[in-house]
């Protein structure tokens, strides 16, 4: 080893070692959202520049929304908030009908019926408070609390957002295709291979680098 190679080595062990004593993350203040938080998601309600925090709650059917100040601070925002007539189940942001604007899923389960709605975003930090036709995402056991897991995702590559429900009890991804309006239509159900038994998750994204989104699912 050279004398310049070995300079750098020894600076890279250094700076690895002054990194590995260092904490990643740094505690802030809390920001007290109510009871029964449960879904979190940070994103720009108000075209402000600065993150927002939204958070969801499944028995006090509500959903409640937080203005960022861009350094770590929030305060309530009331007009962005919702309470809802039944229990919100999973929650999804994203712009399905091509205004710039975020919009929001939600899921529900009354009775053994699972469905989805949809409330378009305004320009006022919020959402609208009526949603479109609910969306049917299939029948499950009466009784069971359980909600799917919700995703927005280009899956047919036409330029609008389509809609995932991930359901672990019948082990099925129902599509519901997207028209970029904020309309959806009825579209294939994916059958997952192993048992699902619990809320499991998942995630899109082009793994192999072939330009087309691919499926990670949790069991």
């Amino acid at each position: 080893m050279n004398k310049f190679a070995a300079t750098l080595a020894a600076l890279a062990c250094c700076a690895a070692h002054v990194y590995a004593q260092r904490p990643l993350f740094a505690p802030a203040p809390p920001v007290v959202v109510g009871p029964g938080a449960g879904e979190v998601f940070l994103v720009d309600l108000n075209h402000d520049g600065h993150l927002d925090l939204v958070t969801k709650h499944l028995l006090q059917r509500k959903l409640v929304v937080w203005s960022g100040d861009g350094k770590g601070h929030f305060v309530p925002a009331a007009e962005g908030s919702m309470d809802f007539d039944v229990m919100p189940g999973a929650v999804a942001l994203a712009d399905v009908n091509n205004d710039g604007i975020l919009d929001l899923g939600v899921s529900s389960k009354v009775g053994v019926k699972e469905s989805v709605r949809i409330f378009l975003g305004n320009r006022t930090s919020g959402f609208n408070s009526v949603s479109g036709p609910p969306l049917a995402v299939g029948v499950s056991a009466e009784g069971r609390d359980y909600k799917p897991v919700l995703r927005f995702a280009d899956l047919n590559e036409d330029g609008n957002l389509d809609l995932l429900s991930v359901n672990g009890r019948r082990n099925s991804i129902e599509i519901l295709l997207g028209d970029g309006h904020g309309r959806f239509s009825p579209g294939a159900i994916v059958k997952l291979q192993g048992r699902w038994t619990t809320n499991s998750t998942c995630a899109f994204g082009d793994l192999d680098g072939d330009g087309h989104l691919d499926l990670v699912t949790s069991i």
